[in-house]
């Protein structure tokens, strides 16, 4: 699923930012009157804030799985490493969140897709697809770029155990079923089995839904937000729609993230139409960066020029 990224010849952080930060884009709010915004926060857990997060995540549960991962995967190699010290509570775990603002959030109906406005199930539970392209707006429709399908790979891909959080808050309508928060986590783990179970490795962490075809479904409302509390994670206002994408055991440092935004974003940081404008924030530990600029760039300062 991921060879498609793979092939890009790009770094995992530059996949990761031009994904995140166009699926964003392509979910401005049309009565916005301010630019999307997106923060990244990245954090370095320790102690009682690992564990409170391990146990949340039910990490534990996949440490114990991994024992039966198939050994010939050796892309999942630095999730078994990573997962070698979950318990040490003086290994970091290295979190990232990415943050959108004056964005639609991720409502529609949550277990099918029938449009690109069900944005939960295009993002968090379909696999290799995406209506971006297939919709009643036409392809002509400026909101219709990007991909939901194989872009989810680009958050997994920079977790080194391949798991990713989503956490939204939108405007509740008749597919949400009148919902209007949602938080679930996805993992895309090695093939193994159980006993005479075999499984593909895409796991679910949710409630239980009592449905076989999708056994698991998000948490809602004020349960989605004291998950995200319990994690240690900053939770959203209902009326502050938009979403949140939380990426474990990270492997991109925020100095790559930082340069990866400046490289691929510049020409939006420097639009002063709000409709295309995208303005950045960056957090590291809980502290403010600044001093991020394209023009400082040597190497981008001609294309800015032009």
């Amino acid at each position: 699923m991921a060879d498609p990224l793979r092939g890009t010849n790009l770094t995992e952080t530059e996949v990761l930012v031009r994904e995140a930060v166009q699926n964003s884009l392509d979910e401005r709010r049309s009565d916005a009157a301010r630019p999307v915004r997106i923060r990244f926060d990245w954090h370095s857990l320790t102690g009682a804030d690992k564990h409170a997060f391990v146990k949340n995540l039910h990490l534990r549960e996949l440490s114990k799985r991994r024992t039966l991962f198939r050994t010939s995967h050796n892309w999942f190699a630095r999730g078994q490493e990573a997962l070698n010290l979950i318990d040490d509570p003086d290994a970091s775990l290295p979190v990232l969140s990415i943050s959108d603002f004056n964005t639609t959030g991720l409502g529609g109906r949550w277990n099918r897709r029938g449009s690109k406005n069900d944005r939960f199930f295009n993002l968090v539970l379909s696999i290799g697809g995406s209506l971006k392209w297939d919709d009643q707006e036409g392809i002509d429709s400026p909101r219709s770029l990007g991909s939901y399908g194989y872009g989810k790979m680009a958050f997994a891909m920079c977790s080194d155990i391949r798991a990713v959080i989503y956490y939204s808050t939108f405007s509740p309508d008749d597919h949400s079923a009148d919902s209007q928060c949602r938080a679930m986590a996805s993992a895309f783990l090695p093939p193994h089995s159980v006993g005479d179970c075999d499984y593909a490795g895409q796991a679910y962490f949710g409630i239980d839904s009592g449905d076989e075809r999708i056994p698991r479904k998000p948490l809602l409302e004020e349960a989605a937000h004291e998950w995200i509390r319990k994690l240690g994670l900053p939770t959203r206002q209902n009326d502050d729609t938009g979403t949140t994408v939380v990426i474990p055991a990270v492997c991109s440092t925020m100095h790559e993230i930082v340069k990866c935004c400046e490289t691929w974003w510049w020409p939006r940081m420097r639009d002063p139409d709000p409709v295309r404008c995208v303005n950045f924030e960056f957090f590291e530990a809980g502290k403010r960066l600044n001093g991020f600029n394209p023009r400082s760039r040597s190497e981008l300062s001609p294309f800015i020029d032009c």
